[in-house]
């Protein structure tokens, strides 16, 4: 459990299909910055690696793994992106007593 105000969550999904960082990249990132909790997108692309990773600072009261998941599976009718896994981690600030 941790003590203090929330300050800042974060997910990590992993994504498999994306094959170019033109396209495949920036409509992903687009894609999870037009949900309305979300701050922030970080893309961690290799052309040669199977699964990529994106990063998402977001608001949970706002959005949910569930959201943030769909905005990217649902691109081209969920034909190209299939996220395999999702980290979520919670930062906060430290309070002293």
């Amino acid at each position: 459990n941790a003590i203090g105000e929330l300050d800042k969550t974060t997910a990590m999904l992993e994504i498999r299909g994306m094959m170019c960082e033109v396209g495949c990249v920036a409509k992903v990132k687009k894609e999870l910055l037009e949900q309305k909790g979300v701050s922030n997108v970080t893309v961690n692309f290799e052309s040669d690696r199977e699964i990529d990773f994106a990063t998402i600072e977001y608001d949970p009261k706002i959005e949910t793994i569930e959201s943030l998941t769909s905005a990217v599976t649902n691109i081209a009718d969920g034909k190209l992106y299939n996220v395999t896994s999702v980290v979520v981690t919670n930062y906060v600030s430290s309070t002293t007593n």
